[in-house]
């Protein structure tokens, strides 16, 4: 059995859903290399337990997951959540969860750690876990996982190579003998890091390097994705799952539709001036032009050039709004200015100047929340978590783009304790210490990322559909954006495969027009592309009456300046 890098065979297979009582007779059914179980495993085993979180979509998905797992003869005594602890702080980043499960009145042979959207065949995976000696209190340290590695240094690992660590949606087994090592270490030493960005590879790390126990890998716990409701997809040989003891369903299949409409929502691009001519050009012509959704794009510096209009909000805050790092002032501003001028939205969606996005994907997440309620979500780190659960926070990565219902933002207005520190403190760290002041809990979205696609893995990749990603792409040699690479990124990961597409040539002419301060060129001159929502620029200029940030835009800038 090999690790799985960067190519792998058992993705996103779109198949027919099962015929009536495949289900039943598969589970009867034992492969002809394993061998025969006489019965459901013994309860006594396993401990099941899902890390989920306080979301709909997770909600829809536990209470299936764990119809399924009753269905197969598993107690539910033998069955919990991440949500059912009632001290959950960092637990999604599992080390201080480990600490809390081992609290348990239960002490089974085998760990087994389940995403909401994973899948498990009981007997399937007591086969596996017989092949490698059992395992359990007298097995020893064991882990077993279906393992990844990456092939080039990644950020969000700190370009720590070498880890091999698990596919999470998979599933993860543990033997009680590694979970009394761990535990035991966690009760004695400080963590490793202040920082969770990936709980995977934080794990792996921390059981390869600090335990001294290698991870062990099997194609069983299969990375094969089925649509929502499925139950057992494998037929045959062909369907490259016949041996699956895990896979995964769907997450997008089990998402609510709460009605919301586009213009229900705010996108605001959070910019400075020295950028106008540079991000802003590539932005636009990449998600910008053809978004259904208005956006603002906010500034410290008041700009107009054919569509795109900024907003000065240090007319309005400060000029202290302007920092060289943190952000916390202009965040802050953004938010005072949404309250102020946007009484007709129920969400906000702030991102960064160099963030790529697909906005149908976008919509399709925020459409699945209920808009009236206090929701903060997109891709989510935490800080200082301990094994008591109770210290440290966690926070949604501006890069990626954090998504607030009005209800959260105007919580925030009201708290008194939410102010920033200083202008230039980490806004998005500053965020979820606000949001933690109003007892908001932090969802994660995996479609939302921070960082560029190659600092992610392929498995992860496909596995989610992507919302946003973090960065243009820069030329090796010049370290200028290179508008080729980021639109070949915007194409590949974020635009569907249609004739919408914008091809390199036409981007890169257009880029030349709009980003010389001599040219005649404009944003606009190059709008007429089908997938431009017409009425665009009407709405931009229909927001500058009334906004003292924008008022002034049409007479300092004429529209050939950018």
């Amino acid at each position: 059995m090999g690790m799985e890098g960067w190519d792998t065979d058992l993705f996103s297979r779109s198949l027919s859903p099962p015929v009536p009582f495949l289900f039943l007779i598969l589970l009867c059914t034992v492969p002809a290399d394993t061998a025969p179980r006489a019965e459901v495993p013994n309860s006594t085993e396993i401990l099941v337990l899902i890390r989920d979180q306080a979301s709909p979509v997770d909600s829809t998905l536990v209470e299936d997951l764990k119809a399924s797992l009753v269905a197969q003869g598993l107690p539910p005594s033998r069955i919990h959540t991440l949500t059912s602890f009632k001290k959950r702080n960092g637990y999604w980043s599992l080390l201080p969860w480990l600490v809390a499960i081992s609290d348990l009145p239960i002490t089974p042979q085998w760990y087994l750690f389940l995403e909401p959207e994973t899948r498990v065949d009981l007997r399937k995976f007591m086969d596996t876990v017989d092949e490698m000696g059992g395992g359990g209190v007298e097995g020893g340290t064991h882990f077993l996982g279906r393992l990844l590695k990456d092939f080039h240094p990644a950020i969000t690992h700190h370009y720590k190579m070498g880890v091999h660590y698990p596919f999470l949606p998979s599933g993860f087994a543990m033997s009680s003998g590694l979970m009394a090592v761990i535990v035991t270490h966690l009760k004695t030493h400080r963590f490793g890091s202040d920082f969770s960005i990936d709980e995977a590879h934080e794990l792996a790390m921390f059981i390869s390097e600090r335990l001294d126990v290698q991870l062990s890998h099997t194609d069983r716990f299969c990375a094969l994705q089925i649509p929502f409701k499925s139950k057992m997809p494998f037929k045959s040989k062909e369907d490259g799952g016949e041996n699956c003891a895990t896979w995964t369903l769907d997450r997008e299949g089990a998402r609510q539709n709460h009605g919301l409409k586009e213009d229900e929502v705010l996108i605001g691009v959070k910019t400075t001036a020295r950028f106008h001519k540079t991000r802003l050009p590539v932005l636009y012509n990449t998600w910008g032009k053809s978004s259904r959704v208005e956006i603002a794009y906010l500034s410290d510096d008041a700009h107009l050039s054919g569509t795109v209009e900024t907003a000065d909000l240090s007319k309005l805050y400060g000029v202290s709004i302007n920092q060289k790092k943190g952000h916390c002032a202009k965040t802050d501003a953004i938010l005072k200015y949404f309250i102020k001028y946007y009484d007709e939205k129920k969400w906000i969606v702030i991102v960064d100047d160099d963030t790529l996005l697909s906005v149908p994907n976008l919509m399709k997440v925020l459409n699945s929340y209920n808009a009236s309620e206090f929701h903060y979500i997109g891709e989510r780190y935490g800080y200082g978590h301990r094994a008591s659960g109770s210290s440290g926070y966690d926070y949604i990565t501006m890069g990626g783009g954090v998504a607030l219902t009005r209800p959260a933002v105007l919580g925030r207005s009201k708290c008194l304790r939410c102010v920033c520190p200083s202008p230039d403190s980490p806004d998005d760290m500053q965020l979820g210490i606000w949001m933690r002041h109003l007892g908001v809990e932090a969802l994660d979205e995996a479609g939302f990322h921070q960082s560029e696609p190659n600092n992610y893995h392929k498995t992860q990749l496909d596995h989610y559909q992507p919302v946003s990603f973090h960065r243009f792409e820069k030329s090796p040699t010049t370290r200028e954006i290179d508008f080729e690479a980021t639109l070949k990124t915007y194409n590949d990961f974020l635009t569907p495969h249609t004739s919408q597409s914008q091809s390199t040539s036409k981007f890169k002419s257009t880029l030349k027009s709009t980003s010389n301060p001599t040219s005649t060129g404009t944003f606009g001159e190059h709008s007429e592309t089908p997938d431009q929502p017409s009425g665009w620029e009407e709405v931009g200029r229909e927001r500058t009456k009334g906004h003292p940030a924008k008022e002034d835009a049409g007479t300092r800038f004429g529209k050939d300046d950018l």
